[in-house]
């Protein structure tokens, strides 16, 4: 039989060894940049706990249509209202952006983006790798600021690069008409016309509300907490997913016809955007001859998080499983400024499968 003195003495036991582990347990800056738990880390971590479970069901039962993303909430109820382009807000840093990177193993690669801004401003690329010719770029590259004509103001579009989407979650379509420039002989150039369309059966992973839980949490949990602090993960938060699929099309260069079929990660981003508070970030997206698809990874944006562990994977019957852990780390890995040529890492997504 428990008794009241049993549970008394079990409350003072938590309370005891929580005071232990958060007088004890101080944290350190790695390289004087990168936080690691500090004495209140485990208080945090049990807060966050209780705050983000709290979120997630008042998303469930939230019915309305409020645009009120944050992390455990999704910024619209309907998959059709979230997968188009969307109404900026006033603030000059707002943003609406799609981007799909695409490749298969005969050699050929795709990257292709639009961020759409106020004012009919537009930023852009799009680089074509080709078997045989080399990696190919839009001609004002690294430049990929440009103004919009007031026809294509509201559009996924630049000079020479559309996105149209036309089936929410499930069906867009890419073009591309106009010159490129070979990178490293800017006097090579080429006449290419893309058309093409991504296609997918997959769930999206939306990071608003698919993230596993804990990985937010350790990163939030290791920061210094301010009023200020959570005024920025706030006024700086954007809703972001990804969906993996097949881009599938045909491209012609200066004539000659190529058929096109990659296997291609798309993205889709909106809210307030800033990169001038980022520090790093290493991604890793992939498919694998199995099947086996992802993106996994960490950011590091210094006034938020300086190290947030974020990804998924596709297993090769398309369930979808979001990361739980890996062991990359920043300052292991070209923080001096030269990438690794050779590096290795770990990943456990939701505690059944290792890599």
């Amino acid at each position: 039989t428990i008794t009241p003195r049993m549970c008394c003495y079990f409350i003072f036991a938590v309370v005891f060894l929580f005071l232990i582990l958060t007088i004890f347990f101080y944290g350190t800056k790695i390289i004087s940049f990168y936080n690691s738990a500090n004495r209140f880390y485990c208080f945090k971590y049990l807060l966050l706990v209780l705050i983000l479970k709290f979120r997630k069901i008042q998303n469930k039962y939230n019915k309305n249509e409020s645009n009120q993303a944050g992390y455990g909430v999704k910024s619209f109820k309907s998959i059709a209202n979230m997968d188009c382009v969307q109404v900026l807000s006033n603030d000059e840093q707002a943003i609406d952006a799609v981007y799909m990177n695409a490749a298969n193993k005969f050699g050929w690669h795709f990257i292709a983006g639009v961020v759409r801004q106020n004012n009919g401003i537009v930023n852009s690329l799009f680089y074509l790798k080709v078997p045989g010719i080399g990696l190919l770029q839009a001609p004002k590259l690294p430049d990929t600021f440009s103004v919009l004509p007031k026809d294509k103001v509201g559009t996924f579009s630049t000079n020479y690069l559309t996105f149209v989407p036309i089936q929410a979650m499930t069906l867009w379509k890419v073009s591309y008409r106009g010159p490129m420039r070979l990178l490293g002989d800017s006097k090579r150039k080429f006449n290419v016309k893309l058309e093409a369309t991504f296609k997918s059966k997959l769930k999206v992973f939306d990071f608003d509300v698919d993230m596993k839980d804990n990985t937010i949490i350790k990163s939030i949990s290791c920061e210094p907490w301010s009023i200020s602090y959570f005024k920025r993960l706030k006024d700086y938060h954007q809703t972001h997913y990804e969906q993996h699929g097949e881009l599938n099309g045909s491209v012609s260069i200066d004539g000659v016809h190529f058929d096109l079929l990659l296997n291609c990660m798309r993205d889709h981003s909106y809210g307030r955007r800033d990169w001038t508070l980022f520090h790093r970030y290493i991604l890793h997206i992939f498919t694998l001859e199995d099947g086996t698809k992802g993106n996994v990874g960490i950011v590091c944006a210094p006034s938020m998080f300086t190290r947030l562990e974020i990804g998924y994977i596709y297993l090769p019957n398309g369930t979808l499983l979001p990361l739980e852990s890996i062991d990359l780390s920043f300052y292991q890995h070209g923080e001096a400024g030269t990438p690794p040529l050779d590096y290795g890492f770990t990943f456990k997504a939701e505690g059944q499968y290792s890599f």
